[in-house]
């Protein structure tokens, strides 16, 4: 057990249940939607990552020619980051919830292995589609 922390053998623990789904008819322009997820990034999800989709920029393949550009180490690919901003759940699963493209998307500062991503969106636009049985969100994260 870890230090100051026991519980009986056997015991039963019990989590906080989360209630965290966006029900779409009560979203509104403006609202924040929490997201509890995180993740740190490890070599592992990289290496599967550059596997499927491998880049030859040196900038994330290479330690040495990053560092001469002055960063601590070779970067995580930006594609792979907008990846990983849009792979959230989507809690209505009455609806068709589908990620249709980014807008003015920056890579605003380096992001490197062991770095943790947190995703944080709030609606900027609401509407549903033509047929009335979809809800196209535009969010900023």
């Amino acid at each position: 057990p870890r230090s100051g922390f026991s519980r009986p053998y056997g015991s039963t623990v019990r989590g906080e249940q989360l209630e965290l789904s966006l029900t779409l008819d009560k979203a509104s322009v403006g609202d924040h939607l929490e997201n509890p997820y995180e993740i740190t990034l490890t070599a592992g999800i990289r290496d599967a990552w550059h596997g499927c989709f491998y880049q030859h920029d040196r900038l994330y393949t290479s330690d040495i020619f990053a560092q001469k550009l002055g960063f601590k180490g070779m970067l995580l690919p930006f594609s792979f980051l907008l990846h990983t901003a849009s792979a959230v759940s989507h809690a209505d699963d009455t609806r068709r919830v589908l990620d249709l493209g980014f807008e003015q998307a920056v890579y605003e500062r380096p992001a490197y292995l062991g770095d943790t991503i947190r995703k944080d969106y709030h609606i900027q636009d609401l509407r549903t589609t033509s047929c009335g049985n979809h809800t196209i969100l535009k969010v900023k994260c």
